[in-house]
């Protein structure tokens, strides 16, 4: 669905990993779906762990439940970026 760029070392939502979490959520929420956000810890297991938190903050405080909302950390060296947001059918995330 949607990549968003975090400045190094940091978990800071900007306005357009905002925009790009708050795109996600409404199409997820038109299409009864969930969302599934995956972080890269290439960085660290902490800052994954920091910008997973971070996001999922944001989308409750658009309005999303978090038992639509499932948090994976990709192992280090997988050549995952350091954040993707997917929309996935509810219930169908482990």
């Amino acid at each position: 669905m949607g990549r968003i760029g975090f400045a190094p070392g940091s978990a800071a939502i900007d306005d357009a990993a905002a925009a790009e979490l708050r795109a996600a959520w409404r199409i997820a929420a038109a299409r009864d779906e969930s969302l599934a956000l995956v972080a890269g810890t290439d960085q660290g297991t902490a800052l994954a762990t920091a910008r997973l938190e971070a996001a999922s903050r944001r989308l409750a405080e658009m309005g999303a439940p978090a038992t639509r909302i499932a948090r994976i950390q990709a192992p280090a060296g997988s050549m995952a970026p350091d954040f993707e947001i997917f929309i996935a059918p509810t219930g169908g995330i482990r």
